[in-house]
């Protein structure tokens, strides 16, 4: 097999294997001889138990498990079942198979040489691939395996510049795999497919069409007649590959629906009137015997055109399939049977008239070259060919009349008359390419190679009617009213009272307002918006804008449907009065629900994650009745200090939960708060990664103290800072690498002096304190720094301490330099580090030996 086909059904394979259905979706009874089967629990007709094994033979004891689908039956020996699961078979690789996407392997990956790949002199020792091992990659979102990546170890060896894996391509699928398996489904929504894959996927049918068609040209006009044959299919495998067994089950459904189509169109000039010609003096050639003459004249005109077009179409309902082809150890099957389809399913038409016409007059130009020989007077085209253009200057005035109805678009005037609309172009040049003959006083008729318009800017157009954006519905449940807004787009002829129309689900209008002003003008800030109050509840309303014409109130598109709702909103608010081992967390309730008994209100709460769903300790705080809305308030105690707690309030009644929002808070430190004592001591800011940062720098005992100064990767301070007092270095071009991340190293300044778990901030944690704070520029005790507020209240100060470069101190208290523990390795004598001032927070490189504070982090 070749090596891309190959790689690309592997990795379509590998692709598949991870779309596994939710838990409840599939069951599968496996085998205790290695085999499984796999089920849907919505095509399970019947399971039962028979007498009769796979070959018909009858026993005393049942010996059988046959399972009926909407489709197959299985037979399987009672004598294998192991036991019934709802979790998908896990796919088991060879136990020399390296997963590059997993073990980190990517991230020294510089280049890659067919079946050859090169890596970072810097790859780590147990990173290394050793010979024999297969190297499997099926991430695809790498620019040099956008492909994918399988090949087994043949030989590794250090070159100057990279360490090189040299692999052979795998030709055998079990190579990789002891047991490769999937198992997918796709369920129709409407015109769309629900893949489930640990969620949703939502992808669109794949299109195919054919069309046939015949047009006949008329004397000024066409009509044709086509007709078509669209379809989609969505296609699904399931599949099971081990050593055992090879199965493939490929399922299609298709749809199918035909069409015909019929189009009239009919073009007619009304005529042309000329004024009298002017014509400049002809230019004839050669000089001896001139035949041929090219000529330039004009003439005033007034010319009307027209067109009318007839446009239908008719379609059969779908015609709904479903294929199967099913591989089992060498054998095939299939079948293929038409499916019923769900909802409407008639056959629709559309029809559209349209009747659209012009003005022009101006000035008409004329460029004639050609051969021109007669005599005046008396044979004066006796042989006359030639060609020439026609330019038609001037203002010109255009109409379009439309008409669209069909089985989906109900009779309206606003859908019968919304795109017809007027034009006027105060300078229009119309074109028309012609060539002309004439032989002894005969003339053939003008034959026009070509004809168009350039329109100029100093066009405007008008409509009938305005076209709508879409319509905003703002609920106020608890009032029963609804504020309704859309805006009218499009210049009109004449100015119109636009307004909005409330109708029933039966189609009956209910209410019905307009504005105060007329519409006119597009872009003037103009929108319909209406209030309407004394709705009724759980009743479903569609408004529509509406448009007050010639006496008559038309309602147009588009449409929204909406319904008042039963509601019980549950907020959770913050805490307060938080100590080291209590907290006084609060709730409110907006409860307007007629007929409703009254409610059990108070929190859950824990120190793991999302409280809600009742995930947590529940504590109640009292009831409220309905129409009764109101706060309440818990305190909270017997927390642990310095603990992050995470919470949330909640309305029971009737056996169901209503949550709000989760919340969080951290308790207070049963140590002393730096600097009164107790230092150094970490703040929980409520970060994503669970970061914590330290109360103040290393060398620091106050949060708003420098602290001190080190070069990166020294853990001590000095008098001068360059590259002769610099440790692991002598210039910018001769550094010694200590490593792409230095945190809790032997190298790390704030492990070196505090201890571990303290050490430097990586870039990343850097970043994610910029990203996921708030922090504005202050002053604490008279120093200058940024105070950084994280998403659950707690904050740091960092001190803008400036820098040292040789023996000065710069810019302290104007910025702040803050080390992280990341290098950057494509230029290894500069390290990433945190930098802010007065208006800006950000990270950026800077040279390894100059001096920077150090703030720690740890993660408990």
């Amino acid at each position: 097999m070749k090596r891309s086909l190959f790689l690309t059904l592997l990795f379509a394979a590998v692709t598949l294997a991870g779309m596994a259905q939710s838990v409840g979706e599939a069951f599968y009874i496996y085998r205790n001889d290695g085999d499984f089967n796999a089920f849907f629990r919505d095509e399970v007709l019947s399971i039962e138990y028979s007498y009769l094994d796979a070959e018909g033979n009858r026993y005393e004891e049942i010996v059988s498990q046959i399972v009926n689908t909407t489709d197959s039956v299985y037979i399987i020996p009672l004598a294998a079942i192991d036991s019934v699961g709802f979790v998908q078979p896990e796919i088991k690789l060879q136990p020399n198979v390296l997963k590059m996407d997993n073990s980190g392997l990517m991230d020294y990956l510089v280049a890659v040489d067919d079946m050859s790949l090169l890596f970072k002199p810097s790859l780590p020792n147990d990173l290394k691939p050793k010979v024999g091992e297969v190297l499997l990659y099926t991430d695809f979102n790498s620019s040099l395996l956008p492909n994918g990546f399988v090949g087994k170890v043949l030989e590794t060896k250090m070159q100057a510049d990279a360490f090189r894996v040299d692999c052979d391509p795998i030709s055998d699928i079990f190579d990789i795999f002891e047991q490769l398996v999937a198992i997918e489904k796709v369920e129709e929504i409407q015109a769309a497919a629900k893949q489930m894959v640990d969620g949703e996927w939502i992808s669109s049918r794949n299109p195919v069409s054919f069309n046939l068609g015949y047009s006949h040209p008329l004397s000024n006009g066409q009509v044709s007649l086509s007709g078509s044959v669209d379809g989609t299919y969505i296609a699904t495998i399931a599949y099971n590959i081990s050593r055992e067994e090879q199965y493939i089950n490929v399922k299609v459904d298709h749809d199918w629906q035909y069409g015909a189509h019929l189009n009239f169109k009919c073009d007619k000039g009304f005529g042309t009137l000329k004024g009298p010609v002017a014509s400049l003096p002809a230019f004839r050639f050669p000089a001896i015997a001139p035949v041929f003459k090219f000529q330039i004249s004009g003439a005033p005109f007034v010319k009307g055109e027209g067109n009318m077009e007839l446009d239908f179409s008719l379609n059969s309902p779908v015609h709904s399939y479903a294929a199967q082809a099913t591989y089992r150890n060498g054998h095939f099957s299939g079948w293929n049977h038409k499916k019923p389809v769900e909802g409407s399913n008639t056959p629709n038409w559309n029809a559209a008239f349209s009747l659209n016409g012009s003005l022009q007059a101006g000035y008409m130009v004329d460029f004639w070259l050609g051969l021109d020989a007669g005599i005046k007077g008396i044979a004066e085209d006796l042989l006359k060919l030639g060609t020439g253009i026609d330019f038609y200057i001037g203002p010109k005035l255009t109409g379009d009349f439309t008409m669209q109805i069909g089985s989906e678009n109900p009779v309206n005037y606003y859908s019968l008359y919304k795109d017809s609309k007027l034009g006027l172009s105060l300078l229009t040049v119309d074109y028309e390419f012609f060539g002309e003959a004439a032989f002894a006083g005969h003339k053939l008729p003008r034959g026009v190679f070509c004809n168009g318009t350039f329109q100029t800017p100093l066009y405007h157009e008008w409509f009938i009617m305005p076209e709508f954006s879409d319509i905003d519905v703002v609920k106020n449940d608890k009032k029963l009213s609804a504020t309704i807004s859309s805006t009218p787009t499009r210049d009109i002829a004449f100015p119109l009272r636009l307004g909005m129309g409330l109708y029933d689900e039966d189609g009956k209008l209910e209410e019905l307002a307009f504005e105060a002003s007329d519409y006119k003008r597009e872009n003037e800030g103009y929108t319909i918006r209406q209030e309407f109050t004394s709705l009724q509840r759980e009743k479903e309303y569609e408004a529509r804008p509406m448009v007050k014409i010639l006496g008559g109130e038309i309602p147009a598109l588009p449409t929204k449907k909406f319904k008042m709702e039963n509601a019980i909103s549950v907020y959770t608010l913050s805490a307060n009065s938080i100590d080291d081992n209590s907290a006084i967390v609060g709730g409110r309730v907006e409860d307007f629900v007629p007929d409703v008994d009254d409610g059990e209100v108070g929190f859950f709460y824990n120190t793991t994650g999302n409280p809600s769903q009742g995930n947590g300790q529940g504590i109640a705080a009292g009831r409220l009745s309905y129409f009764a809305d109101g706060e309440f308030l818990k305190t909270l105690s017997d927390l642990e200090h310095g603990k992050t707690y995470y919470y949330c309030a909640y309305y029971y009644s009737g056996g169901k939960y209503i949550y709000g929002e989760p919340k969080s808070f951290t308790t207070k430190s049963s140590e002393t708060a730096c600097p009164d004592g107790n230092h150094p001591h970490m703040i929980d800011l409520g970060l994503p990664s669970g970061t914590k940062w330290a109360c103040c720098n290393v060398g620091a005992s106050a949060p708003e103290q420098y602290g001190g100064y080190y070069a990166w990767g020294e853990t001590h301070t000095k008098s001068v800072y360059n590259w002769h007092t610099y440790q692991y270095g002598r210039g910018w071009d001769d550094v010694d690498y200590i490593g792409s991340d230095i945190a809790g190293t032997g190298y790390d300044a704030a492990t070196a002096n505090w201890g571990a778990p303290w050490r430097m901030p990586s870039l990343a944690q850097c970043e994610e304190l910029i990203n996921n704070t708030t922090s504005t520029w202050t002053t604490q005790n008279g120093v200058n720094g940024r105070k950084f507020t994280g998403p659950n209240g707690g904050t740091i100060f960092l001190p803008a301490a400036g820098g040292r470069w040789g023996g000065e101190l710069y810019i302290a208290g104007d910025d702040g330099d803050y080390w992280s523990s990341t290098l950057d390795e494509d230029y290894p004598y500069v390290a990433w580090y945190l930098y802010f001032g007065s208006g800006y927070a950000y990270t950026c490189y800077n040279y390894r030996i100059e001096g920077h504070s150090v703030r720690p982090v740890r993660s408990n």
